[in-house]
């Protein structure tokens, strides 16, 4: 039996409460799951011709294709799943309830030593009626019509429980808690698994089967298999399938007992297998509550637990195997030395998050060039001569000669541009000074990322649209499946000093958030 090809996938969790910050990143995250163009919405994300390639699954409708939907269709999926608004006056709604469910309660006394059993019952059903469910219309209507002692006291008592309860009903759990669970799976382009290998709609069940198998009590919203994020083959012209990838929503509240502790929940799944797997001490704290080398623990074996599932049930089975990244093995090594190093008192901490950084070299520099040289041979020259030097920066007059031509196109002056250009070497300066300092194979992403913004840049200068709007795609692939959280910030720079601010918003919404500290 051959071995299994060893790659490299890449899983992320994005947990978000029900505050107005988190609920508006929700609706954004769930238009582009949606494919939904909205203000802020680069049409580069995706491209629409291979559209009808995505799919869509909720319980409620099964496997869909993604654009049978309505763009109405689509606006009513995230209404319903999006956290609803804060209730106004909530403690004083709260205190109110409590007023007139006692008034009910002496009502039901009364009415029923009058023998007003109809009324005895509307009012208990009302009486009855859980918190969090909301109380049916209907029985105000049928109430307003049956006889009683003091009618009109106890049609506005009445209806002024159902008016305040109602309104409570809608009530957003604690903003501490995790509302929804975003996770995003994927194979980068570079490995080559198209869906003759892995079907779009396995990227599906197989997420389906893990969520429901470990965490049965809290709802799936909805799971996406995107496949219209092409690679251009700069050989033919054409795109190129490079495989599909999954987005999943789940909900943070308990189905069973109605409260939101998702996060509890897989702290047990992570402690279970923590069992299996590690030591007695990296046990974490049943009730979710932790610390920050606790989330760096949990995380760690979470993401070997999800690969773990994934290989037995999705790669194995097709002679691949998913291994951990030389980040994962970092992060895994960071997250000892931060376990080690709490035991001690903080003045004898040496833990840096930086000097966890491995070393590498920047020998990648020059890839691109290599890569398209025969069609991009100048711009791969200009590429070269500001990642190698100043001096060489220098040498370069032609460029600036030409630069200054281009920009001349949007009617700037020649000073602003030539300020413009001065910030860019700057901040590539500066990106080779940590590139140097950090010595790693991030370096070798991140100056492949910075030369690939220049690229994109002269393309956009020359009006090549379609190159320019392939290398987008590539920067925010390399940017969120290779550039780790600490240096995303100096991608975000060198968007700034090019001048690209479609990249820079794009960089920016995709940057790392972690919520795992939710509980």
């Amino acid at each position: 039996m051959n071995p299994a090809k060893l790659i490299h996938a890449f899983y992320r969790r994005f947990n978000t409460s029900a505050t107005a910050k988190d609920r508006a990143n929700s609706r954004q995250s769930l238009c582009h799951l949606l494919r939904i163009i909205i203000k802020d919405t680069k049409k580069i994300e995706w491209l629409d011709e291979f559209a009808d390639n995505n799919l869509l699954w909720q319980p409620s409708t099964g496997l869909i294709a993604l654009n049978t939907l309505s763009y109405e269709q689509k606006l009513a999926i995230i209404e319903d799943v999006s956290a609803p608004t804060p209730v106004k006056n909530k403690t004083k709604k709260q205190k109110v309830r409590g007023q007139y469910k006692a008034k009910i309660k002496k009502a039901i006394l009364v009415e029923r030593v009058k023998g007003n059993d109809l009324v005895v019952s509307l009012l208990e059903t009302v009486f009855m009626t859980a918190n969090d469910e909301k109380v049916e219309e209907w029985i105000l209507d049928v109430f307003k019509r049956l006889d009683m002692n003091r009618k009109d006291q106890r049609v506005n008592m009445l209806e002024t429980y159902i008016k305040t309860h109602n309104s409570l009903v809608a009530c957003l759990p604690n903003a501490n808690n995790v509302f929804l669970q975003e996770g995003l799976f994927k194979i980068p382009h570079k490995w080559n698994i198209t869906t003759d290998i892995i079907g779009t709609e396995r990227y599906i069940t197989v997420v389906r089967d893990f969520l429901t198998e470990y965490f049965p009590d809290y709802p799936i919203e909805l799971i996406v298999a995107h496949h219209d994020e092409r690679m251009l083959d700069t050989e033919t012209g054409l795109f190129k399938e490079t495989g599909a990838h999954s987005h999943y929503i789940l909900s943070g509240q308990n189905s069973r007992t109605g409260v939101f502790d998702l996060n509890k929940a897989q702290v047990k799944v992570v402690n279970d297998y923590i069992k299996r797997v590690g030591p007695e001490s990296d046990y974490l704290p049943d009730n979710g509550k932790m610390s920050r080398t606790q989330s760096v623990i949990f995380g760690h074996y979470f993401q070997r637990f999800f690969y773990d599932y994934f290989n037995q049930n999705l790669l194995e089975p097709r002679g691949l195997k998913a291994e951990f990244t030389d980040e994962t093995e970092r992060q895994s090594e960071q997250r000892w030395r931060m376990n080690e190093e709490s035991k001690r008192p903080k003045s004898q901490r040496q833990y840096n998050l930086n000097n966890a950084l491995s070393e590498a070299s920047a020998q990648r520099l020059h890839t691109l060039e290599d890569q398209n040289a025969a069609q991009l041979e100048k711009q791969n020259e200009i590429a070269g001569s500001i990642l190698d030097s100043q001096q060489k920066l220098s040498q370069k007059n032609s460029l600036l000669k030409e630069a200054g031509k281009l920009l001349a196109d949007f009617n700037l002056d020649l000073s602003e541009k030539n300020k413009t250009l001065q910030e860019l070497h700057a901040a590539i300066a500066d990106l080779r000074v940590v590139t140097e300092l950090l010595g790693n194979e991030y370096g070798q992403h991140l100056a492949a990322l910075v030369k690939d913004i220049y690229v994109r840049v002269q393309y956009g200068n020359r009006g090549l649209d379609k190159q320019a709007q392939q290398y987008l795609l590539n920067i925010v692939e390399r940017f969120i499946t290779h550039i780790p959280k600490e240096l995303q910030q100096h991608c975000v720079s060198a968007a700034q000093g090019a001048g690209d601010k479609e990249l820079e918003a794009i960089l920016i919404q995709n940057m790392e958030v972690s919520h795992e500290a939710l509980s």
